[in-house]
């Protein structure tokens, strides 16, 4: 195995060799006429980028192969106890996971004695997970082999509890990605959990939730997690028992038919799982109503809980404090309600926790609600407005580009009336100029036959001429009532009427 740090230090000793290759231009190109020239000048130059390029190629490197050593010695420093705690394992049932472990572990010597420390990194963060994988497993194991009494006495909190209600942790919530949020997928398989694992059903489940929410965690992690909470679940039943919590609450899905599965659902798990040291899926179900405004589905009495966006900061309080609340009260963990550490507040704690245990189950959970809002207020209130603001305008900019749509498309149909309108007036005045034409023509016929007819029978010419102005008039006459039927409404002054029917049409 080679390492990149031999890379790093043969650029380095090529530097002196480009220095010198400089100063040999340089020399030469004064050495005939002291002058520099173009041609050389662009010689010069081009070494001068190759040295330029490679030094901060070099410098580049350097640092990042000292970040890798740094974190790889801090990681291996850190795992110095818990490997030797696999060492010192000897069940046989864990036998393959601790021949896996002596595997991963000769691996990352193997990086590390090249100095490739990008790869020992990479390897020791695998090692790792392999580590807390074997000793989650065998923590199982032990717990399983206690009686409910003795689990109610242990801590099955995260040593790492503390971090989660500080004030770092808690601004990462709000954009924390919580994969497969939402999602159809996600739901039916929290339920499949939800009613119990066991055998090839359980390896099936699991497998697909690693899927949906990626490797890792692998399914073996999420199996360790899965036992886990089996075990949270006989501590929490335990220790609600003993102080009369009550029973914990379901998902009511007709009231809250998207609940299950939701970021607010899973925000809540994420605390939780982070307190406890399981995945967020797992924990949402030690409280599945945790992260709802309210105690259970409802938020008070009859009234249900409303679903808040989850940028809304009484809904980041209400997720928070549920779980904080739920920790103390089921597993004597983490700060209780009083999340923030009001001290007015902590007083008020202290002065309900004298109550009959009753009272208190019912009054508590109110404690801590004045000093949360009011900092997620703080916290995430301008953020919450403006992409409130945002979405508003978003909606404003949506509604008007629709009523210009919706205008645009009722001017274009009156446009289109218009136009067939002003098409259907033009064929009626073509149609009524052409009777006009044809009657006016056929008259013109009749007078000149009757003329011909006068002059071929003189004697008759005054019968004929009178005849010819009878027949003239009434030939007249019907073209004028087939014209005022064709016309309709116009009734009387056709005329007039259809030159302004012809003006509107082509003006």
């Amino acid at each position: 195995m080679t390492s990149n740090i031999e890379t790093i230090r043969n650029a380095e000793a090529q530097i002196p060799q480009l220095r010198d290759q400089l100063r040999a231009l340089q020399a030469e190109a004064r050495a005939n006429d002291g002058v520099v020239d173009d041609e050389e000048q662009a010689e010069i130059n081009q070494v001068e980028s190759l040295i330029n390029t490679t030094q901060q190629l070099i410098t580049e490197k350097l640092r990042t192969w000292g970040a890798n050593k740094t974190a790889y010695e801090k990681l291996r420093t850190k795992l110095a106890t818990d490997l030797g705690k696999v060492e010192a394992n000897e069940d046989a049932a864990f036998g393959q996971d601790k021949r896996a472990i002596s595997v991963a572990v000769s691996k990352v010597d193997q990086a590390a004695s090249v100095e490739d420390y990008a790869t020992a990194l990479s390897r020791t963060q695998e090692l790792e997970r392999l580590v807390d994988l074997f000793l989650k497993q065998v923590e199982n194991e032990r717990l399983n082999g206690l009686t409910t009494e003795e689990l109610m006495e242990i801590s099955l909190a995260d040593e790492n509890i503390d971090e989660v209600f500080t004030e770092e942790y808690m601004e990462a919530l709000m954009t924390i990605p919580l994969k497969g949020e939402g999602t159809p997928e996600l739901r039916d398989v929290i339920k499949k959990i939800e009613k119990g694992l066991s055998g090839a059903n359980r390896t099936e489940v699991l497998t697909e939730l690693a899927e949906i929410v990626g490797e890792p965690p692998t399914v073996a992690d999420l199996d360790a997690d899965y036992a886990r909470f089996l075990i949270l679940c006989k501590q929490r039943d335990a220790i609600g028992k003993e102080g009369e919590k009550g029973d914990i609450d379901p998902v009511d899905e007709k009231l809250h038919p998207d609940f299950v599965g939701s970021r607010e659902q899973l925000m809540f798990g994420k605390v939780l799982g982070d307190a406890l040291g399981i995945h967020e899926v797992f924990a949402t179900l030690l409280s599945p109503t945790g992260g709802l405004v309210g105690p259970g589905n409802m938020l008070i009495g009859s009234v249900a809980s409303p679903h808040l966006s989850p940028d809304n900061p009484v809904a980041l309080h209400g997720t928070v404090h549920d779980a904080a609340g739920y920790l103390d009260s089921f597993h004597d963990e983490g700060p209780g309600y009083n999340y923030r550490g009001s001290e007015i507040e902590a007083m008020v704690t202290s002065a309900i926790e004298l109550l009959p245990q009753s009272w208190e189950n019912e009054i508590l959970p109110f404690t801590g609600q004045l000093s949360g809002i009011g900092y997620w207020i703080v916290e995430a209130g301008d953020e919450y407005i403006e992409a409130r603001f945002d979405e508003g305008l978003v909606a404003l900019e949506q509604a008007l580009e629709s009523a210009r749509d919706g205008a645009s498309d009722q001017i274009d149909e009156i446009v289109s009336a218009i136009e067939d309108a002003k098409q259907e007036l033009s064929d009626k005045a073509d149609a009524l100029r052409s009777d006009m034409e044809d009657a006016a023509a056929e008259a013109a016929q009749d007078l000149q036959d009757l003329v011909d007819e006068a002059q071929a029978e003189m004697l008759e010419a005054s019968d004929a001429l009178e005849d010819g102005f009878e027949k003239v008039s009434e030939t007249v006459v019907e073209t004028i009532e087939n014209v005022s039927d064709a016309v309709g409404s116009f009734g009387e002054g056709v005329g007039e009427k259809l030159d302004a029917i012809a003006n509107f049409i082509w003006n």
